[in-house]
């Protein structure tokens, strides 16, 4: 393990990002990260514009539309690309799930309300089921909306 962490304290003091190493060790992000940090090595919260060309990134993203694809393209992470965007005010493509709003608007999650409708009488989950189809919206859409309703 000592000859593996000083490798990566060369490649990470040569400029690579914590993902890089991971990715040519074959090991996890968050396990370089802790590693260097136990050994002392003052880590970046990220190193991102180091070894991005941020405009590129931009670019990549408005032709590729989706933070994963432009990650994977330059070889990073999601949330780079995404903190990136960001940063840069460069508005989303596509508009956040109904998955994201719930939890960012009502800071609950999807499984959550689905375990309080499981724990419904089977009439009333039924009846839910069915109005949810007359709506064409999911069960989680209806119950929000006449939440917000009342």
């Amino acid at each position: 393990m000592a000859d593996r962490l000083e490798k990566w304290k060369a490649d990470y003091a040569a400029g690579l990002s914590t993902h890089q190493i991971a990715v040519k060790y074959g090991v996890g992000q968050t396990t370089v990260w802790k590693n260097l940090q136990a050994a002392g090595v003052p880590m970046a919260r990220s190193r991102a514009e180091d070894y991005l060309d941020v405009p590129a990134v931009i670019a990549a993203y408005q032709e590729l539309s989706s933070t994963p694809n432009v990650a994977a393209h330059f070889g990073t992470t999601f949330e780079i690309v995404r903190r990136i965007l960001i940063e840069a005010d460069v508005p989303r493509t596509k508009p956040p799930t109904f998955r994201t709003l719930l939890k960012t608007r009502y800071q609950v999650k999807i499984g959550s309300l689905m375990s309080l409708v499981e724990a419904l009488p089977e009439e009333d989950r039924t009846a839910l089921v069915l109005e949810a189809a007359a709506r064409g919206k999911s069960v989680a859409e209806v119950l929000v909306e006449d939440w917000e309703a009342q």
